[in-house]
C-alpha cells in the first residue's frame, strides 16, 4: 500500500514524539530463514509438519486445522512437538537481513507480536542496538520493564507466548486466544489501550476492523498496515521516512 503525504507526515512526526506502536505477524519475518534453513514459516506451512507428528505416514488432510493439530502433537509426541518449534520458529541468526535491526531501531513505544519466534533475540544478538529488545510474554509477563528504563529499552510483548516457553506456554489458535482473553490478562489490556489510543503500523498482519472514535476525539485513530517489502524499501530508500 502506499502511504499519502498526510499519513506520511504524521508518521513522521508521532515518530518525533515516540508514541508510535509496531504490530506484527508472522508476515513480518519472512525475511529471516529459521533453524532448518527455510523461510520462517506461515501457519500453513506448518500444518503439514504437524500432521506427520500426529499420524506419522498417513497422507495429510488439508482440511486439518492448526489448533487441533497442535493439540494432538502435545498430547502424542511433546518431545517431537518442542524440537520441531524450536527448528521452525528459532531464527538463524546469521540469516537476519539489516533492515530488521533499522526498523527495531525505530523510537517505537511498544511493539507487539502474534509471532512465537524469537526474531527480535536473534537481531539483538547479531546488532548492537541502542535499545534492549525485550521480549515478554502476555502469558507469563511477570518480566516487564520498570517505568524507568523504558527509554532504554522496547518491550516486544508476544500476545501468543514466547518460543523458550513451548509447548506449554503458547498459543496457536483464535479459541485459544478467547479462553485466554476470558482470563483477565494485563498484557491485553494494555495492548488494546495502546491500539485504541496510539498511531499503529501493522505489518505482516491485517489491520483489524476499525477501532471506535475515542472519547473526546473528533477523528478515527490512525492504523496502517503494510508489507514487510514494503517497509523494508521505504528503510532502504530513506531511513528517516516511514
Amino acid at each position: 500500500m502506499a502511504l499519502d503525504s498526510s499519513t506520511r507526515a504524521y508518521l513522521r512526526e508521532r515518530m518525533k514524539r515516540a508514541d508510535s506502536i509496531l504490530f506484527t505477524g508472522a508476515g513480518f519475518s519472512r525475511g529471516a530463514k529459521n533453524r532448518s534453513g527455510v523461510d520462517m514459516p506461515l501457519g500453513k506451512d506448518l500444518r503439514p509438519l504437524l500432521w506427520n507428528l500426529c499420524y506419522p505416514g498417513e497422507p495429510f488432510a488439508d482440511v486439518s486445522r492448526l489448533e487441533d493439530l497442535f493439540e494432538v502433537a502435545k498430547s502424542r509426541n511433546r518431545k517431537g512437538l518442542t524440537e520441531l518449534l524450536h527448528a521452525q520458529l528459532g531464527v538463524d541468526t546469521e540469516s537476519i537481513p539489516d533492515y530488521y535491526p533499522m526498523l527495531f531501531g525505530l523510537p517505537w513505544y511498544r511493539c507487539y507480536t502474534l509471532n512465537v519466534d524469537d526474531l527480535s533475540d536473534a537481531v539483538q544478538r547479531k546488532f548492537p542496538m541502542q535499545r534492549e529488545l525485550k521480549s515478554i510474554s502476555a502469558i507469563s509477563w511477570h518480566q516487564r520493564s520498570h517505568a524507568d528504563s523504558l527509554a532504554s529499552t522496547l518491550e516486544i510483548i508476544h500476545l501468543n507466548g514466547i518460543l523458550s516457553e513451548a509447548p506449554d506456554q503458547v498459543t496457536f489458535s483464535p479459541t485459544q486466544y478467547a479462553e485466554r482473553l476470558a482470563g483477565q490478562e494485563p498484557l491485553y489490556a494494555l495492548c488494546a489501550a495502546d491500539v485504541l489510543s496510539r498511531p499503529v503500523i501493522f505489518i505482516g498482519t491485517p489491520v483489524p476492523n476499525p477501532s471506535p472514535k475515542r472519547g473526546g476525539e473528533a477523528g478515527p485513530s490512525r492504523e496502517v498496515s503494510l508489507t514487510r517489502s514494503q517497509m523494508r524499501q521505504k528503510l532502504e530508500k530513506n531511513s528517516d521516512k516511514i
